[in-house]
């Protein structure tokens, strides 16, 4: 026996793993595109998500032809099961990824401090997280209005917020993401209380750390409304409104900036009254204007419309409304070469749309609204071409509402969507679209009665859809009285589910315990995913409903422990395997049991062609490749991990099979057994015989009974079974019997049954691959069928061995048995998903978050995520959405 320890190594492969498994539902049939995947970055979005992937028709009766042959009588059901649904390696830039089939119908999220909060602007960012700016008074240390940025990932989780205080008083009023993943944020400043202000430009990283801040501005008050990049000339012009240039006492405003914020040119614009730029686009020969000025014809505030060059000198001004006060505050370019203009009308009584030619040429005017106040203050225009418009509409005359509406090319509203509480008022300030087709809305929320504004964050779906209500509680691990008390520990990382027959939302419990799950109105049954069945809920489902919005309910979940026993539940893997090279591994464990284990420990088994080679905990070396690892204690719902490396054979050849097996004890099932169990224990082994000809597989009885019917076994040459009909066996204790089979180069597996009642999942199976004297070998096939590694304190990781990576590569496990084109897996199959990412840019990656709705035809009770090459956090939340957090991943 060698007692060894070597704490610091280092591995060749750099890269950084991940896994996911789930079990299917049904019997599937998996084309080969999805079931062996090499992605780019843009296909990886589609993950497991896509269509027309799961039938499965049988071509034949027998059961043994299944393959592999069906599981029997598994006695730790479910959960068991959910060792594995995706090993993630990452290697990546801190992006963030998301199936593009991810429709869900949004959330209202609030931001801010004890005072006044207003958001001015959202855009969704590069990485499909959002960014809103405004400003603040809850932050800082005087108290006064500072400029307000909240940086969230693609489901509102703030990842940071900050305030940025350069003088008495700061505004941020458009914000816009920069080539280098940072920000600017266009806005004002007053840098005394007796100060004028000043058009205010400020950079910051993607961090959201100062970079630095420029000032433009004259004597009077200048302010800056919103930003854009410049195409033609590069840089970024911003618009606004001073006093301290041009005719009137206010005047619209264009500062033209390079890339560091040095002024290029300003001018300013409008009649001897007060006139105001609000938004501002780019066309192919200059730049659009709209706000507002005084028209002395009618002695009244019109829409105010200017086109001027490259250069800024004005080529054409225009005024449009009635005679009683029209502003404009946005525009866009529309599909058709036309000019959408949103404001309001009317003393803000009502929506204003306008369309104009790019030459100024009224085309038509609209108006909407209600009885009360309606104003329209943001507009954008969509992938498909039509017009979504943000504002703000009165509901009462003490009460409004933030509000989204769609209108099409001739201003016929296609949908319009209100969206605040009752008890609030509410307003929208700007909205963008979305990758996923929906909208993100930015404004803000105040209490009736009540001082001081939050930032409101909406997130919509296409149809300005938002789900408002939640459903809450703690799962718990209950002291037999079914009745929360506060002493008792919440149970992490449980999934619950709120089920109705036209739609089905989840929530995942965090380490306390808690969950929130936003739902939409309707009857929902709520339940909690067992994770096995060494626990039983005090309560099996509740029947809530939701009839209005902005309602919470308050549902708990006891768990009792049926059995005092732990369930620890192992996984290893690495990011790739090659040849000849120090390979990374992970090994990660859980104890999923209802009671600690004190001394566990881990046995590993290396392939025949693996060499360890350090360990980032200690090892003891038994025999020639069983390396046993003691752990330390694990409490109930702990987990840890360790890594270690492992050189691979220089000789070996493209494809070639490597194998990792991982067996945590305790590894005892504290459930009843079946009592129609015969207490045999089926085993089998496989050796290749030293002249290389001959593979030999041995079929034994292992357990303390004799088998009391017969059972069956196959073998398989590649992925053919060598015998027409499965072949019987029948094995007194302590019994074995012996297969001999002449190589040909092929891979050689053997599946043998187990007798009914057999508890746990155990699936007696071994591969032998390379058994041959020449130099090549047939490859390819040892991953084609799973390993005996369904219990969830035994993994084996097969891979094959590549000879280089793409940046992003997904393998699926097995992936199936290959017949008439089509990759064939049965029912009820634990599928592993194995992501691989590399980092292929020059810049440092601090997060990643991986999403992903998964099929119908995947269990989601049986997702389990396995090893990774960082910690994660997992949740399962929405329509079935599965996301894993990496922060910090340095």
């Amino acid at each position: 026996m060698l007692n060894f320890s070597q704490q610091n190594y280092e591995s060749e492969s750099s890269a950084k793993t991940f896994k996911i498994k789930a079990s299917i539902d049904s019997f599937i049939q998996m084309p080969r595109n999805v079931a062996s995947i090499l992605l780019n970055k843009r296909l990886f979005l589609s993950l497991v998500s896509g269509k027309d992937v799961f039938t499965f028709v049988s071509y034949s009766n027998s059961r043994m032809n299944h393959l592999p042959m069906s599981k029997t009588n598994s006695t730790i059901q479910a959960a068991t099961r959910r060792k594995r649904l995706a090993k993630v390696i990452l290697f990546l830039t801190g992006m963030a990824f998301g199936a593009p089939a991810l429709q869900a119908q949004g959330w209202e999220i609030y931001f801010g401090g004890a005072n006044e909060d207003i958001g001015q602007s959202v855009i969704q960012a590069s990485d499909r997280g959002y960014v809103a700016v405004g400003f603040s008074e809850s932050f800082g240390p005087d108290g006064d209005l500072d400029v307000y940025a909240i940086r969230t990932d693609v489901d509102g989780k703030e990842l940071w917020s900050n305030y940025y205080d350069e003088g008495w008083t700061e505004h941020g009023n458009s914000v816009i993401e920069t080539p280098d993943g940072g920000f600017l944020i266009a806005g004002d400043i007053r840098t005394t209380q007796l100060a004028p202000s000043n058009v205010y430009l400020l950079k910051i990283d993607a961090r959201g750390e100062k970079v630095w801040s420029k000032q433009y501005g004259g004597g009077g008050d200048d302010l800056g409304f919103r930003i854009i990049p410049t195409e033609t000339s590069g840089g970024y012009l911003i618009v606004g409104r001073t006093a301290s240039f041009g005719n009137g006492g206010h005047d619209a405003l264009l500062v033209k900036v390079d890339d560091s914020g040095n002024q290029v040119w300003s001018h300013a614009y409008g009649t001897t009254d007060d006139d105001y730029g609000r938004g501002v686009i780019e066309l192919s020969d200059g730049y659009l204007i709209t706000g507002s000025a005084f028209n002395q014809a009618d002695t009244s505030t019109d829409l105010y419309l200017l086109k001027v060059d490259f250069a800024g000198n004005e080529q054409w001004a225009k005024l449009f409304g009635t005679n009683d006060i029209d502003e404009g505050y946005d525009l866009v370019e529309t599909n058709d070469g036309n000019i959408a203009i949103v404001g309001y009308t009317g003393s803000g009584s009502d929506v204003y749309l306008l369309k104009v030619t790019a030459t100024g040429s009224e085309i038509w005017a609209k108006t909407y609204g209600g009885a009360l106040g309606d104003q329209g203050f943001d507009i954008l225009k969509t992938k498909g071409g039509d017009l979504v418009v943000a504002g703000v509409t009165e509901i009462t005359p003490s009460n409004s509402d933030a509000f989204l509406a769609k209108f099409d090319l001739d201003g016929n509203e296609i949908w319009w969507s209100n969206v605040g509480r009752g008890s609030h008022t509410d307003a929208g300030l700007a909205v963008a679209e979305t990758t996923d087709e929906g909208f993100i809305a930015v404004g803000y929320n105040s209490l009736f009665g009540i001082f001081g504004n939050d930032v409101t964050l909406i997130k919509t779906g296409p149809t300005g859809a938002v789900y408002t209500n939640h459903l809450t509680g703690k799962v718990f691990n209950d002291d037999e009285d079914c009745v929360l008390q506060p002493a008792e520990p919440g149970l992490n990382d449980w999934i619950v589910k709120a089920a109705s027959p036209g739609k089905t939302f989840f929530g995942t419990t965090d380490s306390d315990g808690f969950f929130d799950i936003t739902v939409d109105t309707g009857s929902y049954t709520v339940s909690v995913l067992v994770k096995n069945n060494y626990w039983q809920p005090c309560v099996a489902a509740y029947n809530v409903t939701f009839n209005t919005f902005y309602d919470t309910l308050i549902r708990n979940f006891p768990i009792l422990p049926l059995v005092d026993c732990p369930l620890l539940v192992v996984d290893v893997s690495a990011p790739v395997v090659q040849n000849c090279s120090n390979i990374g591994y992970v090994v990660s464990y859980c104890n999923s049991g209802t009671v600690p284990a004190t001394t566990p420990s881990l046995y590993l088994i290396l392939d025949d062609a693996l060499t360890l080679t350090g360990a980032s905990i200690p090892w003891t070396l038994h025999l020639d490749s069983l390396y046993i690892f003691d752990l330390d204690p694990l409490d109930l719902d702990d987990c840890g991990s360790f890594s270690f490396t492992a050189s691979s054979d220089c000789n070996g050849v493209p494809a070639q099979a490597y194998s990792v097996s991982a067996h945590i004890f305790p590894d005892s099932i504290c459930v009843p057994v079946s009592p129609n169990w015969d207490l045999s224990d089926v085993a089998v082994e496989g050796t290749c015989d030293a002249g290389m000809d001959t593979v030999r597989f041995r079929i034994s009885n292992d357990g303390v009974g004799n088998m009391e019917q017969p059972q069956q076994f196959i073998v398989i040459e590649d992925n053919v079974m060598l015998s027409p009909e499965p072949v019987s066996f029948q094995l007194e204790a302590g019994q074995d019997t012996l297969i001999s089979v002449a190589t040909t180069g092929a891979t050689y597996r053997i599946i043998a049954e187990q007798s009914p009642g057999h508890p746990g999942n155990s699936y007696p199976t071994v591969a032998i691959e390379g058994c041959t004297t020449e130099s090549t070998f047939s490859t390819g096939f040892t991953t084609m069928f799973h390993e005996n590694d369904n219990d969830p304190f035994v993994n084996i990781d097969v891979q094959e061995a590549i000879s280089s990576t793409d940046y992003i590569l997904l393998r699926d496990y097995p992936k199936g048995y290959y017949k008439g084109g089509e990759n064939l897996i049965p029912a009820n199959t634990d599928v592993e998903y194995h992501i691989f990412f590399q980092n292929a840019g020059t810049d440092t990656v601090t997060r990643l978050v991986i999403r992903d709705t998964l099929p119908p035809s995947l269990d989601l009770a049986t997702v389990v995520p396995g090893a990774s090459s960082h910690p994660y956090d997992f949740e399962v939340y929405g329509n079935g959405v599965l996301k894993f957090t990496l922060d910090n991943i340095l």
